[in-house]
């Protein structure tokens, strides 16, 4: 775990970075690191992808970091922003949505019992069939929360919508989800 440094500072690494300070670079690069590969190692589960995505990302900040302006906001703010547009961007390049890599496959992993793990697997491939045959407006509200696993608030800033707008989109995806479900079964 990286050592914490407080919000001030790392607006003053960002503004010596931003004059092409390699040193100040480097320790933003140690301080964040670390955290955006595990923030993308638990979304996507999948070790090498997550390395790719960190490279990304910082290769996305040394590309803009002229734009970020510390009277708008604080830097560890705008990078996280980086970060998670990054994932909601790597999820929607991959066309037909995998949804292999949801938690339930972690915890199918996970699961010692051999029927466990079964269900979980058959669970997951078929929520993968039915997500896959939603609206795209619907899979990106389903990618944000249950695959990104972002709040209400984050997927609002992302997406300009509101929260309860998302709330309720979320709920009617849940429902839709039962439905199919519940009609599958019966």
């Amino acid at each position: 775990m990286p050592k914490f440094i407080t919000k001030g500072r790392l607006n003053a690494l960002a503004c010596r970075m931003q004059q092409g300070d390699v040193e100040a670079s480097g320790r933003i690069f140690d301080y964040f690191s670390p955290l955006f590969f595990g923030y993308f190692a638990k979304r996507v589960l999948n070790r090498e992808v997550a390395e790719d995505l960190v490279q990304e990302i910082f290769l996305r900040i040394i590309k803009n970091i002229r734009s970020f302006d510390e009277t708008s906001g604080d830097f560890s703010s705008w990078v996280w922003r980086i970060a998670k547009n990054r994932l909601i961007d790597y999820y929607r390049e991959k066309k037909s949505i995998s949804f292999c890599d949801l938690e339930i496959l972690k915890e199918a992993k996970e699961t010692s019992a051999d029927g466990d793990c079964l269900h979980h697997k058959i669970l997951a491939e078929n929520v993968c069939r039915i997500v896959g045959d939603f609206r795209p407006e619907e899979q990106s509200v389903f990618t944000l929360r249950f695959i990104s696993d972002l709040s209400y608030k984050e997927m609002a800033e992302l997406t300009g919508r509101s929260e309860e707008s998302l709330r309720i989109s979320v709920f009617r995806l849940r429902n839709k989800l039962k439905k199919i479900f519940h009609d599958k079964i019966n």
